[in-house]
Order: structure tokens, then sequence, then C-alpha cells
């Protein structure tokens, strides 16, 4: 018979809880690990089943308190393991095989890093209301689809994901989220606030964008414990409020970057002069720009209307506004004049980057009197290293562009909690369908994103 081990674990899933249980193993199951190594030493083969989110125990499980698969802790022994769903829970089989013990007890663990390397989400959402920002401070109006976000929020069937009913606004849920999907650290964007420079009164739209910031910092970061952070908003109808709010939110808030739309007003550009002195701020402090798009962020270069359904103005707009933007920065000559700036390109995949980027050449090398006058030519400045490209995690052919474009710019993003986010099966997605090394993994699950946002 096995001597009983006591181990005690941190849980991280919203709230921090200690817990102490003796185990006939030095087991602390997962329900999404199957195995993993650690210390113990066993002489037979021993299974448990898993509890409540927030302990381990031996014997016959009990049906999970709050969410099935709330539970989020690592395996500590050494050996092989099998799991099954029964009635009661998730059964790990442990086939062990002797080895030299180390520490016993007083074992802390987290519950991260079940795929072999830690996961940093780089693009993930949360829902502000108005009701929110108006506490914050938030005065004026909105366009009209944006109101309308900000009033009713999100649903199943209206741009929710059906599999995540409460972290888009209840931050211990989203941790609980986070720890079910495998993510240590969660970057957030807004949702209806994705196109708060399209707000016709520019007065609105500064007061939104600071209002906004406030509340995350208040709602957000104050019970994330470090894993939720956020990109500020910053008012690009205003430029020169857009550079002092991005200095307020990164020094006084912790923002770890901002983010821009693709394109600002009927005539307003990405590479216009009057933004050098936001780039110039975050060049300063290090810290990146972030171009995201969406379905209402976009005349009017591109609107609905134009297309005859909206599953083809869905497929065209992410795309569409990205290669705007991108155009912007590289033929513009922002990466030429502000060249230890990094930018972010985000939520449009990456299949059609190598395509576009060597056009960019193409179109500096025919029409260069049309463009900036460049050092070097768009792909350069593009992949020089200070650029990144955030992927879908079942993206078709990513080791290719991984190879194309260079392991060391592409990021993952969940998009968690929108309609077409792969909840909660978006990290399992990529480390097991890219077909990338462990190595290469690492990188765009977290070490790159760590890079960019200066984590």
């Amino acid at each position: 018979m096995l001597d009983p081990l006591i181990c005690r674990s941190r849980i991280v899933s919203g709230r921090h809880r200690k817990v102490e249980k003796e185990i006939p193993i030095a087991l602390i199951a997962s329900a999404y690990a199957p195995w993993s190594t650690g210390p113990a030493t066993f002489s037979q083969s021993h299974s448990v089943f898993l509890s409540d989110p927030y302990g381990v125990s031996s014997g016959r499980s009990r049906q999970p308190t709050g969410r099935t698969g709330s539970s989020r802790h690592a395996v500590l022994l050494e050996g092989t393991a099998e799991t099954r769903e029964t009635d009661g829970g998730l059964r790990v089989g442990v086939s062990p095989r002797a080895v030299t013990p180390l520490a016993t007890t007083g074992c802390e663990v987290k519950g991260m890093g079940r795929f072999g390397f830690d996961v940093v989400d780089s693009d993930g959402h949360v829902m502000e209301m108005r009701t929110d920002l108006e506490r914050f401070g938030w005065e004026g109006t909105a366009t009209e689809g944006i109101e309308n976000l900000l009033a009713q929020g999100l649903s199943v069937g209206r741009g929710l994901s059906p599999r995540s009913p409460k972290g888009e606004r209840d931050p211990s849920w989203r941790l609980q989220d986070m720890d079910a999907e495998g993510i240590d650290v969660s970057v957030n964007y807004p949702t209806p606030l994705l196109g708060v420079s399209d707000f016709p009164d520019p007065a609105s739209s500064a007061s939104a964008c600071r209002a906004y910031n406030d509340w995350f910092a208040a709602t957000y970061r104050e019970e994330g414990g470090g894993r939720l952070r956020a990109v500020a908003l910053v008012p690009m109808r205003d430029a020169a409020a857009a550079a002092a709010e991005a200095r307020r939110a990164i020094t006084e808030l912790g923002a770890c970057g901002v983010m821009v739309q693709p394109y600002v007003g009927d005539d307003v550009h990405l590479s216009d002069r009057e933004f050098d002195p936001l780039w110039d701020v975050l060049e300063e402090l290090g810290k990146p720009v972030a171009v995201h798009g969406s379905r209402h962020t976009c005349p009017p270069k591109i609107s609905a209307e134009t297309f005859a359904g909206t599953s083809r103005f869905y497929a065209m707009c992410h795309p569409f506004q990205q290669m705007v933007a991108m155009g912007d920065f590289a033929l513009g000559g922002v990466l030429a004049r502000h060249p230890t700036l990094k930018v972010a390109f985000l939520e449009s995949g990456i299949g059609w980057m190598p395509y576009y980027i060597e056009r960019l050449d193409e179109a500096y090398e025919d029409l260069h009197e049309e463009s900036e006058i460049l050092e070097c030519e768009p792909s350069e400045y593009l992949l020089s290293g200070n650029c990144f490209f955030s992927c879908e995690p079942d993206e078709g052919h990513l080791a290719y562009m991984v190879d194309a474009l260079g392991s060391d710019q592409i990021i993952y993003a969940s998009d968690y909690p929108h309609f077409d986010c792969k909840f909660p099966d978006s990290v399992a997605i990529l480390s097991r369908q890219s077909g990338l090394s462990t190595d290469t993994l690492s990188k765009i699950a977290a070490r790159n994103a760590r890079r960019l946002y200066s984590l």
C-alpha cells in the first residue's frame, strides 16, 4: 500500500485559495492535461477522480461546483497516464514507474504550461457597456451601431461564442476560462469601442477612450493579478490628444500598448505626419501600436453595403483593412521614420501576408515616385522584427506561412469571446494541428507576444 503524501496547491482561477488534501499518491489531477512529470515513487497503478474546482480527492468523484472543467491543476508524477470521461468526472488511470523522490510537501502549482510552453493571448476581448463607461466619466454619443452594442451587449447568435457565456463581462469567470484554455496572460481589446474613432464627435471619442482605459484598469487589472492586461484606446480624431492619452494609459494605468483602427475618417491615414508624436511616445516607452479592425469600423473605405451578404463582408473586411494599414506603415514611411516602433497587425490571419508584402515591394519598385522615399524595400521594414502578425489557431498551411514571414514575428490570438473564436480549444488546436516544432510553438504562443508587449 502506498504511503499518503500531502501536496499543497494554489489554484489560480479567478480567486486564489489554498487547499490541502491527503491523497494516496502525489497527484494533482487536471481536467485538461493527461499527464506531466514530477516527484513520486510508485510500485503499482492507481486512479483518482476530479472533484470540485478548488481541490482534489481520491476515491469517488463529486460533481464539480461551478462549471464543469473549471479545475486547473498540474499532474505531479512521473509515469504514463490514460484519461477518460466518466459520469462523475475525468478518470485518470496512472501507470507509474519508480523514480527518485524529490520534495513531496509544500508543492505549489499554478497549473499553466500543460502544452509544454506558456501561452500569451495577444488579442482577447472584453465587453464594455455604456453604463461602465458612464461610471468613469464618458459623456457623449457614438454611431448608431456602436450605441446598440453598448446598450445591449453581446449574446449567443449576436456576436458571442456560445461556449463563453460570462467571461466577457466578469474577470473572475474570464480567469477560469483562461485556465480552461491554457492561457497564462491575456492582452485585451474592446468590443464596441473597436470603432471609437468613428464617433461623429471627436470630443465624445476622446472621453470614451479615457473612460474605457480607466474602467479596464479598475475592473480587470485589479482582479487579474497580472494575468489580464489591456491595450489602451486613444482618440485618433485628435492626434495630440492621442499621444497624451497613450502616455497616461501606459505610465499610469499599466497599458501594454495602444490600439488604432486601420484608418480614421474620410481622408486621414496612419501614415499622416500628424500622428508622428504618437509614434514618438510609443518608441520612447517601448510599447507597440496594435492595428485592429472590425466589422463596424469599416466606413468609408469599405462597408457592409458594398457586399451582397454578411458572410462575404466578414470574409473581406479584416484583411482589406489590414492591407490599408500595412501599406500606410510601410509605403507611407512610418516604419522608416520610426525605426524602433513596434506594430501588430491583428485578426486577419496571415495566409495573405507573404503575397501582399511582395506586392508592396513591387509597388514601391514600379511606382516609388508616389511613395515616401525609403531606404529599404517595404518587406525589409515589415520583416525586420519590429512588426508582428497574429495567426488563426486553425489556419491552414500555417507552417509555410511561418517559414515565409519568420517564426519570431507570428503571435497567437484567441479572439475570445467572439462568435468565431475557438474557445476552449484554440491553444490545443494550435499545438496539435499546426505541424510546428515545440520551439516555434513556444515563440508563437508566448515568447513573441512578450517581446511585442514588453511583458
